[in-house]
């Protein structure tokens, strides 16, 4: 108790001190909180789906004048079919969004569209709350939906059975709903409110079987990295029989590959870049914000020797001392640390809406941050209280006495 109630004196005796030194480590705190937990949502997109592990993505690059160097993860619309002609075992989906118009009474509503396979959610596994996705995307006019769309347009009651009128490029078509999804995370690359089967008749184009276009999103699956990399190894021989066959394309000129789907994201190398500076910047302003506060506190330590050399005198131990100015250090950094996480959660709603996320800090699990903001707080106690515990403890009480005695009549 005594060493709290030293704290405190020490501490309203000098505001100044105080708040420069806990408020700079507090904002320090706060500020890579938010970065971090931007950091950790940019990087984490997809994680949320099972096997995401499993899943690459088709990737095409051109090597010619007039193209850009960067890869395009796009295909045509009819190169899966082809690959599994030639590779039976491949197991892959496709996905393609287009812009619909939802009509409902009278009125005419913007939607995303994804077309897809009927397999895509065995690949893709978004939970269902109602119906079959797989069987409703076997018609050709089943829908699935998203639980906040069937909310939209069908309110409280259920959306199953119920029909919309999707016009899509000039023509509708009548749709009616098979199933529902649990609404969609933020963190998914690849997600739309609504989805319906992808049918070359209905939403394809000229480019459609035309090599090197850029029609719509493949996707294989794969048992693991070691076997999707072997199947890229075979895609330059693939290319030799159909792209280059026709003269479309020339060999040398027109490459493909594979990417992760958790490497979807942050796909263009200026968003990585963004994105690996402002983690950087993160971590320099809490490094700046503990140097700052090791500085001071030691510095205010040194002022400290004749409080010292009067607890000496007094009957306090070394011991004792040293337990004493760690446990200060201990107090101070956790004030901060505590003030650093308010701040933070008090951020947090205003960084959402200006950036469009949902971040939010979770305390416990793999991901909680009561275990990283423990260790740190006794790391930063550790170093701001090691040299008042251990310098100054070690003052001998009748040199610090007549050192101050000799000041003060000089």
């Amino acid at each position: 108790m005594s060493a709290l109630t030293s704290l405190y004196r020490s501490l309203a005796h000098h505001r100044l001190f105080a708040l420069l030194n806990i408020g700079g480590l507090a904002l320090g705190i706060a500020t890579f909180l938010v970065l971090f937990l931007f950091v950790q949502f940019e990087t984490g997109y997809d994680r949320v789906l099972p096997q995401q592990d499993r899943l690459w993505v088709m990737e095409e690059r051109y090597v010619m004048p007039g193209y850009p160097a960067d890869t395009n993860p796009s295909t045509m619309g009819s190169e899966l079919k082809i690959l599994q002609a030639d590779y039976p075992q491949l197991v892959g989906t496709r996905y393609m969004n287009m812009a619909a118009t939802v009509q409902q009474g009278g009125q005419a509503t913007a939607e995303d569209l994804g077309t897809v396979d009927p397999n895509f959610f065995d690949l893709m596994r978004f939970p269902a709350v109602e119906g079959d996705p797989a069987a409703t995307l076997a018609d050709p006019n089943g829908l699935v939906v998203t639980q906040k769309t069937a909310r939209k347009y069908f309110g409280s009651q259920s959306a199953i059975g119920r029909t919309l009128q999707l016009s899509i490029d000039g023509t509708t078509y009548p749709y009616k709903v098979g199933a529902v999804l649990r609404d969609m995370p933020d963190d998914v690359t690849f997600k739309s409110e609504m989805f319906a089967q992808i049918s070359r008749t209905r939403f394809g184009n000229e480019w459609w079987e035309h090599w090197g276009s850029a029609s719509l999103t493949t996707f294989l699956r794969f048992p693991d990295a070691v076997a999707a990399r072997a199947f890229e190894a075979q895609l330059p021989a693939f290319l030799d029989r159909h792209a280059y066959a026709d003269h479309n394309l020339k060999k040398g000129e027109y490459f493909q590959s594979l990417r992760p789907l958790t490497a979807m994201h942050l796909y263009s190398p200026g968003d990585r870049a963004i994105v690996t500076t402002l983690g950087a910047v993160g971590l320099l302003t809490l490094l700046i914000a503990i140097v700052n506060y090791v500085n001071l506190a030691t510095a205010r330590a040194g002022l400290r020797a004749r409080e010292v050399a009067m607890r000496k005198v007094l009957g306090g131990t070394r011991r004792s001392l040293i337990r004493q100015f760690l446990g200060e250090a201990l107090a101070t950094v956790a004030v901060a640390a505590l003030i650093g996480l308010a701040l933070a959660e008090i951020a947090l709603p205003f960084v959402n809406a200006l950036g469009g996320t949902s971040l939010a800090i979770r305390y416990v699990g793999w991901d909680g941050v009561v275990l990283p903001l423990v260790l740190l707080v006794l790391g930063i106690a550790l170093v701001a209280g090691l040299y008042p515990a251990f310098v100054l403890s070690g003052f001998r009480p009748a040199a610090v006495l007549a050192s101050t005695r000799a000041r003060w009549w000089a």
